[in-house]
């Protein structure tokens, strides 16, 4: 049932990819922090790999959701909005391998902060930011 969920990309796989930690957890499984083991340990730049329960996507019936997701990843590129490098699947998870970035979700940013508030100046920074990106999907 689960195994034509989506087509495979190009050649990786979950073995591709040395795994280093949690970085989030949400509703259909984790992010972790990863990096390309194919390029050795010297070297290799850092993902975060989004592990999506098939069980649980085809209990709550989003599997829609996640294959819009995906194709709405691929065809996009802003700075403003985590680059998509590609997507994979076992048996148990549907894997897709998104740009890392630092600091974590905007929500992690505003609960790391008294009373979980921005300041002024920094709100409207990322207002602006989010405004730029929602107007350029909506283009």
């Amino acid at each position: 049932m689960h195994s034509k969920l989506l087509m495979y990309p190009a050649a990786h796989n979950r073995e591709s990819f040395e795994t280093m930690g949690v970085l989030g957890r949400g509703k259909f499984g984790e992010v972790v922090l990863c990096r390309d083991a194919t390029q050795g340990t010297a070297g290799g730049q850092y993902y975060a790999m989004k592990k999506i329960s098939k069980t649980m996507m085809c209990e709550r019936k989003n599997k829609e959701s996640v294959v819009s997701e995906i194709v709405t990843l691929l065809r996009i590129r802003h700075p403003f909005v985590s680059h998509l490098f590609g997507y994979f699947q076992d048996d148990g998870y549907v894997r897709l391998i998104l740009e890392f970035c630092a600091g974590g979700e905007f929500f992690s940013v505003i609960k790391r902060r008294k009373n979980n508030r921005l300041p002024d100046e920094e709100a409207k920074f990322y207002t602006c930011e989010i405004a730029i990106a929602l107007e350029f999907l909506h283009r």
